[in-house]
């Protein structure tokens, strides 16, 4: 019995000790590098691409029509695990953005527009 008190007690300890080693990652900045802000892309197939962020573990991007403030449609909000994504496009203004998380801790989105002819 005292051997399972200690192995629960170890296992216990290490799961709350996860989050002490979790980065802060609220202060970093993800940069967007295309489609890149102000960009003017034919209608098709779009590659969006940024940089990855150390201890990050997902991404949240979000593209909307014609800007986010005065969206009229989200045309995707998803949470994926890497550092791009594809999405048909027709003729539109657009505004993309994104940002990373951890279990702790996320940032602030970055945000581009572009133009679909």
């Amino acid at each position: 019995m005292k051997k399972l008190t200690i192995i629960v007690s170890i296992c216990f300890l290490l799961n709350s000790c996860e989050a002490i080693f979790i980065k802060n990652i609220s202060n970093e900045r993800i940069i967007l590098l295309a489609p890149s802000n102000g960009a003017q892309l034919d209608a098709g197939l779009i590659s969006f691409n940024w940089q990855t962020i150390e201890d990050a573990d997902n991404y949240n991007i979000q593209i909307a029509t014609p800007t986010f403030k005065n969206a009229t449609k989200t045309l995707l909000d998803t949470i994926i695990n890497n550092k791009s994504i594809n999405k048909d496009l027709t003729s539109s203004q657009y505004e993309w953005r994104v940002k990373a998380m951890n279990t702790e801790y996320e940032t602030s989105y970055s945000t581009n527009a572009f133009i679909i002819k």
